[in-house]
């Protein structure tokens, strides 16, 4: 009997153990189903952050509508064109005068206020050289005397038209007729080099300047 009870003892020890045996190879088995799946899961969201951040920023949709400034009480400078002018913020850097190259970001909106088209939207600054034709010459005439990182309303009056080489080239445009408003902020000021640049190398130098700007 005793002999009985040790092999049975025995068989009960291999049993428990086969079973503890089964069970993790059960346990194992289920992980390694559940494991593909959350690889699935990881490389998705891979490729999700991978097209997030290869998507140009000019592609995403940020557009904003900025809201022109009203301020009825508010003081004007008006130049012999017509147009007027009031800052809103006085800068603390560069002046801006008729022979130095401003960068600014504008907001331009129609006569009675509508949001039209801003260069933030864009992220492209404008590139003018004071009195090289880039902005109209009446827009120029207002925006000289800025300093950098101030901010600047100018409207035009009605009868005179609005053109610009440099700025809405890539916006829509205007309707004619309209009365234009812009709020403008300048960003940098940089002196016109003394000899004449091509016109080629003074894209390519407006280029690298944006991109600083932008960064």
């Amino acid at each position: 009997m005793s002999g009985l009870t040790e092999h049975s003892i025995q068989a009960r020890g291999y049993g428990q153990q086969l079973a503890v045996a089964g069970l993790v190879l059960l346990c194992v088995g289920l992980l390694g189903c559940e494991r593909p799946a959350a690889r699935n899961e990881n490389d998705a969201a891979g490729k999700e952050f991978a097209i997030a951040v290869a998507t140009p920023k000019l592609m995403r949709p940020k557009l904003v509508k900025y809201t022109y400034p009203k301020d009825p009480t508010a003081t004007w400078t008006v130049l012999a064109s017509g147009v007027r002018w009031r800052d809103l913020v006085i800068g603390d850097g560069a002046e801006l005068t008729s022979d130095s190259i401003g960068y600014f970001h504008i907001h331009t909106f129609l006569g009675d206020g509508t949001f039209h088209h801003s260069t933030m939207n864009e992220r492209k600054p404008v590139c003018a050289a004071i009195g090289a034709d880039r902005l109209q010459r009446e827009f120029e005439e207002a925006l000289v005397g800025m300093r950098e990182r101030g901010r600047r309303i100018v409207e035009f009056p009605k009868g005179l038209s609005y053109f610009s080489q440099g700025h809405l080239a890539e916006g829509p445009p205007l309707p004619t007729g309209c009365e234009p408003k812009f709020d403008v902020t300048l960003l940098i000021v940089k002196p016109q080099p003394k000899s004449a640049l091509s016109g080629l190398a003074r894209e390519i130098s407006a280029a690298q300047d944006r991109k600083e700007v932008n960064e």
